[in-house]
């Protein structure tokens, strides 16, 4: 059995395994170990910043912040901040 699963007795007294890996796009982005770059990145992303405002932000050039927004789009499966921010919810 793994941690993302756990076994929950019903009421027939079989056993059946549940599923318990977070469904959400924030819970999944919660429950990995992103370095804090990423999860700044996430958190302005879902907040609706513009991409140049994000590297103003985070005090980096606009091409580092584009690497840091692509690796987040990449880990949450996702292609755009539009579908980023419809997963958030």
């Amino acid at each position: 059995m793994t941690d993302a699963t756990r076994r929950e007795e019903t009421g027939n007294n079989s056993n059946r395994q549940v599923n318990t890996t977070p469904q959400t796009a924030e819970q999944r982005a919660s429950a990995t170990q992103w370095p804090p770059r990423l999860q700044v990145t996430y958190d302005l992303l879902v907040r609706g910043l513009a991409h140049a405002e994000i590297a103003r932000q985070m005090d980096v050039t606009t091409n580092t912040a584009r690497g840091y927004i692509k690796e987040v789009y990449q880990r949450m499966d996702v292609h755009s901040q539009t579908e980023l921010m419809a997963r958030h919810v």
